[in-house]
């Protein structure tokens, strides 16, 4: 009867995170029909496309790595487990830069090309608005598989919850003070963005890590640059430092 139990309790708190993530992706349509009009929300719907195709890529490679991890995981082989999310880690830290490169530098042409009709500057910018997060929560896209497998999605589906109302109670404020419907596309394509940027540097890594008992924190050698050094290889370091901030928060520590 117990296990019962946490088998249902899993799979609504399971349900609850789907349709969180079901509202976080519609209702920015919704708000920019209902403040704006119904073409301002076809723009918008334009620029959502690119980075949610590309979360669904990314989604579909991440799922590759919870067979292996929920197999050592009820082994016990904690070593092996950390030595794995860590490895992944790394590996989406590298292959996220692809998409990210493309969606920053070459959005603009893409939509000339594409939609030679509609203004490509303003597609650029509400895409990259809207793509703000991808170079943090891309990275840490394999954190997702680590509370299915340990059974604690409860604590990630709440906090999700949370997000999502706070940042629509930002947007309609965000709408009802300024004026503009540029403003008010940039409003609604941010907002959420932003949002979902400062979860994958506090809450993600931070409760992933306490999960399968990993210690986190963000060291500060990775965010140093040298003030002696030329002005080319200082831009570097900052870009470097950038690209491993969220794999950054990740230092793994025996548990024992």
């Amino acid at each position: 009867t117990k296990s019962i139990k946490e088998l249902l309790s899993a799979g609504v708190w399971n349900i609850v995170s789907k349709f969180n993530a079901i509202l976080c992706t519609g209702f920015n349509l919704l708000l920019a029909n209902i403040f704006i009009g119904a073409g301002p929300m076809g723009i918008l719907s334009i620029t959502r496309r690119i980075p949610e195709l590309t979360l669904t890529f990314y989604e579909r490679i991440n799922s590759i790595f919870a067979p292996p991890w929920t197999k050592l995981y009820a082994e016990g082989n904690t070593k092996e487990l950390h030595r794995g999310i860590i490895s992944s880690l790394r590996f989406f830290g590298i292959i996220s830069i692809i998409p990210t490169a493309f969606i920053f530098v070459f959005s603009d042409h893409f939509y000339q090309l594409w939609m030679p009709t509609q203004d490509a500057h303003l597609l650029y910018i509400l895409t990259v608005g809207a793509c703000v997060d991808l170079p943090i929560a891309m990275p840490l896209q394999p954190i997702y598989n680590i509370y299915p497998i340990v059974n604690r999605i409860r604590a990630n589906s709440l906090f999700g919850l949370g997000l999502f109302s706070l940042t629509f109670v930002v947007v309609v404020i965000g709408l009802n003070v300024t004026e503009g419907e540029t403003t008010h596309l940039m409003i609604i394509a941010c907002t959420s963005a932003i949002f979902n940027a400062i979860k994958a540097l506090t809450f993600l890594p931070l409760y992933g890590a306490h999960c399968v008992g990993l210690k986190a924190r963000l060291p500060s050698r990775s965010l140093r640059c040298s003030t002696s050094s030329s002005s080319s290889r200082t831009r570097a370091g900052l870009c470097s430092a950038f690209a491993g901030l969220p794999a950054a928060w990740w230092v793994v520590h025996s548990a024992t």
